[in-house]
């Protein structure tokens, strides 16, 4: 090999010119490749959700239930109720998990049952949406958040204020290590899970005193 040529002047030009010239390309393949991953289409999702009550009287007593000192965090969240306004644009839509909710049987109850549809962004983008609902005895608030990376999310925070059944008031003072006289007539309970979950999955979040069910759809 000729090194006295290779390292003569006309030919480092060379050397260095072709190689500006694939850094360039590289360059620009690099940003074509970024923009064509951001002109994809953002995934729209269906969430349904379904919540309910176990009303088993010894889920109140089988383990200890500490009172929530923290109250439930609605930050960057936006309630279902809001739709067509960005950045979800949420839409409400059909339940079709009717089925599900009649077979839940007589030892549960449901509080809510809502779906619709959403855009689904990567975690850090993607806000919360919040449901509320409320019947004689319960008292439901919490945050759905349904967010895309490699794979699709499902993060779940639910707060369920209960009145506490007359039947367990002593039992359940006793595990407090109160007077009865001192408990109050309902007692919150927190639900708080996230997990991957592909499209058309039925997932069950469990608690012993009220459960969830979500599925969600990719459109």
């Amino acid at each position: 090999m000729d090194f006295k040529r290779l390292s003569s002047p006309l030919v480092f030009r060379r050397l260095t010119s072709t190689l500006k010239r694939f850094l360039l390309a590289f360059a620009a393949l690099t940003l074509l490749l970024s923009h064509a991953q951001a002109a994809e289409p953002l995934p729209r999702y269906k969430v349904e959700v379904i919540v309910f009550e176990q009303l088993a009287l010894k889920g109140w007593t089988e383990e200890n239930w500490p009172e929530l000192s923290s109250t439930m965090d609605f930050g960057n969240s936006t309630s279902y109720l809001n739709q067509n306004q960005k950045p979800l644009y949420i839409k409400a839509s059909n339940t079709s998990l009717t089925s599900v909710v009649q077979r839940l049987g007589k030892g549960y109850r449901p509080i809510l049952h809502e779906a619709w549809t959403q855009f689904a962004y990567n975690s850090s983008k993607s806000p919360k949406v919040s449901i509320e609902q409320s019947n004689a005895s319960s008292s439901l608030i919490g945050t759905v958040k349904v967010y895309k990376t490699k794979f699709s999310h499902i993060e779940l925070d639910l707060e369920l204020e209960r009145r506490i059944p007359s039947q367990v008031r002593e039992a359940l003072a006793e595990k407090l290590g109160i007077q009865a006289i001192y408990l109050p007539d309902t007692w919150r309970f927190k639900l708080q899970e996230k997990r991957k979950a592909d499209s058309g999955e039925l997932h069950y979040f469990d608690h012993p005193l009220f459960g969830a069910l979500v599925k969600i759809d990719k459109l």
